[in-house]
């Protein structure tokens, strides 16, 4: 980009801004506990100018890798032990481990072994994502786990 200033509009999602804590106990986004000891550091992701609904996996794999790397903050924060390859990062969808493998001090691969983020939730054979207001609005009985997930998601 050629001037500074265009960056606001023309590259709306980049630079990726995270930010860091102890592990600590939460609620997620679906009203569940989270607990201190099932992660390593605690994350929030800022994409797009808000809050991310998870945490995005190009970032979960470079917070992993600072995790990895000696004199970082994230690694600080972290304390993993030197022989440690999965992180786990707790974030508002629950927690995600990435796999950080290191040569010396030179991060040789990274990834993501599994995502915490629910992309789509089916139940009695109702496609929940197009026929939710049909299912609140008519006869239809709607189970009380889905009803909380739309009061959760504003729905």
């Amino acid at each position: 980009m050629e001037n500074w200033e265009d960056a606001r509009t023309k590259s709306t999602s980049a630079p990726k801004v995270s930010i860091i804590s102890a592990p600590q106990d939460y609620t997620d986004m679906d009203r569940n506990q989270v607990k201190a000891e099932s992660m390593d550091i605690c994350c929030r992701a800022i994409s797009v100018g808000a809050l991310h609904k998870a945490y995005p996996m190009t970032v979960a794999v470079g917070t992993g890798a600072a995790a990895r790397i000696p004199g970082t903050l994230v690694n600080e924060t972290a304390a993993p032990a030197p022989d440690q390859e999965i992180i786990r990062i707790g974030h508002s969808s629950g927690v995600t481990e990435v796999d950080v493998k290191m040569e010396g001090e030179t991060v040789v691969k990274g990834g993501v072994t599994r995502t915490a983020r629910r992309i789509m939730d089916f139940r009695n054979g109702i496609d929940t994502m197009t026929t939710e207001s049909a299912c609140l609005s008519s006869i239809w009985i709607t189970d009380e786990k889905t009803r909380n997930y739309f009061e959760i998601h504003h729905r």
